[in-house]
């Protein structure tokens, strides 16, 4: 199972996906906590709660940092690798949500 997470956690997959993935979905909420997979969704979401930290860390300090110098978006877009995006247009998630 640890690889499992691991993989998952390279991924970036969301917590709500694991918990239908290990079986809890339509357990009802009382019964969810005595399902068998329970444990490794709840260390899932310690895990993923630290990874998320982490990158949130990372980009505040990017995001100071493009303030400090005063990047317009067009600058951060290009550094980011988002050549040839405006920046007044949306963008969109390979999922196809708006970022």
């Amino acid at each position: 199972m640890k690889i499992k997470m691991k993989s998952w956690l390279h991924k970036d997959k969301l917590p709500t996906d694991i918990f239908n993935k290990l079986g809890l979905r339509g357990l009802g909420q009382g019964k969810v906590k005595d399902g068998k997979n329970y444990k490794y969704y709840k260390r899932y979401m310690e895990l993923w709660k630290k990874k998320d930290a982490a990158y949130q860390t990372k980009m505040d300090k990017k995001l100071d940092l493009w303030l400090t110098m005063k990047l317009l978006p067009t600058d951060v877009y290009r550094q980011l690798g988002l050549r040839g995006v405006k920046s007044n247009e949306p963008l969109i998630s390979s999922s196809g949500k708006a970022l």
